[in-house]
């Protein structure tokens, strides 16, 4: 059993109306790898990044590498949490590679960066949950505000944008660390916001 916060519990009940229990059970953070960059992200049950690997920066010197490596690790701990959240809730397994590949897991539509711009706009301006922008999207900023992330009103990794001068120099450690920030920052509910 996990140990999500007030904020990961509303998060999960979210995700659960939305989508079902069988797929969102409140299960042990999971870990996804990217076997392309080796970026391994660990994934609470409410779709929140806990942790963050990065053993090879000079595999991720670029945003378009490095966001592509988050979004792989971030599907990859996804559909584990989902397989495990079937498993637990007893619902059926879909047979073979089926498991998970419906739109909840897909990538994104927001591949077009047009979409997750407009989605952190509408985060950004204030937009009250519920109507342009949903109780799971958010934008997070690192400390350091060199790395953003943008999360999609299902909860996935929209987008990611790192400043390309610090990307080329930043350190594992410092990389991992402005990753947990900005996805710590995008999950967190805004002012006057209920989940």
């Amino acid at each position: 059993m996990s140990q999500l916060n007030f904020d990961g519990r509303q998060r999960l009940q979210v995700l659960q109306s939305r989508y079902g229990a069988d797929r969102f059970q409140d299960l042990d953070p999971v870990t996804g790898h990217d076997s392309e960059t080796g970026i391994a992200l660990t994934v609470d049950a409410a779709r929140r990044v806990v942790a963050a690997v990065v053993p090879d920066p000079s595999l991720v010197r670029t945003p378009a590498q490095l966001r592509r490596g988050v979004r792989a690790a971030f599907a990859d701990a996804d559909l584990v949490r989902a397989r495990a959240s079937r498993a637990a809730s007893g619902a059926p397994m879909p047979q073979g590679d089926q498991i998970e590949t419906s739109s909840l897991l897909a990538r994104p539509t927001t591949e077009r960066r047009g979409i997750a711009q407009r989605t952190r706009a509408a985060v950004l301006s204030g937009v009250p949950a519920g109507t342009t922008s949903s109780v799971l999207a958010g934008v997070g900023r690192s400390g350091n505000g060199y790395l953003s992330v943008t999360i999609g009103p299902t909860g996935i990794v929209e987008d990611l944008d790192a400043d390309p001068d610090w990307l080329a120099a930043a350190s594992a450690h410092y990389l991992e660390a402005a990753l947990v920030q900005a996805f710590h920052e995008a999950c967190q509910p805004r002012d006057g916001e209920d989940r």
